[in-house]
């Protein structure tokens, strides 16, 4: 049992190192060790709710918000790498094809090709 997130868990996402990382409905991202459950980092993103993650190839942290935007984190620095722009609402799908490319989806009956 993982426990110390905030609020609701909106979603989940197994990073590289084996980390389960954790977005929430307050806007914070949790990064646990797996073998232990203790948290090793956390994440903020507090200008709206996470409702999607998920990991590029070389382990960049791909985080859906509810305002539309697209982040890329750096988990092990805290660094907001970039946002994408381009939903009008939520991103609640988030995957990365086998050519390292993020495909995102949203409530605005979209689907995205980054």
């Amino acid at each position: 049992i993982f426990k110390g997130n905030s609020s609701a868990i909106t979603a989940l996402v197994i990073g590289k190192k084996d980390e389960l990382i954790s977005g929430c409905s307050d806007g914070l991202i949790n990064i646990w060790n797996i073998a232990n459950g203790q948290q090793i980092n956390q994440l903020e993103d507090l200008e709206t709710s996470i409702s999607s993650l998920a990991i590029r190839k070389n382990g960049i942290l791909i985080s859906g918000n509810c305002n539309g935007i697209i982040k890329l984190w750096d988990i092990y620095t805290d660094k907001c790498l970039k946002f994408l722009k381009g939903h009008s609402d939520s991103v609640n799908s988030l995957v990365v094809s086998k050519n390292d490319e993020l495909i995102s989806g949203s409530w605005d009956k979209t689907i995205r090709i980054w």
